[in-house]
């Protein structure tokens, strides 16, 4: 699957409010699970990604049971 990054933020939802944004901290992966895995992203017209992440849950199951097995 390569190398998934995670990382924290702080989200502005001020600066996003058609998004309907929580704001603050935020836990989330960083831009290359786009690249690595595109299925699990959308692009929208302005620029940014979104990702799916409860497409990933059933990945890291499998290479969760895949790293312990051995």
């Amino acid at each position: 699957m390569g190398r998934i990054r995670g990382t924290t933020y702080i989200l502005t939802a001020k600066d996003f409010p058609e998004r309907n944004f929580s704001g603050g901290r935020q836990y989330g992966l960083l831009p290359e699970v786009a690249k690595l895995i595109p299925e699990l992203a959308v692009l929208y017209a302005d620029g940014y990604y979104a990702l799916y992440y409860t497409k990933l849950i059933p990945m890291l199951t499998k290479a969760i049971k895949e790293a312990t097995a051995r």
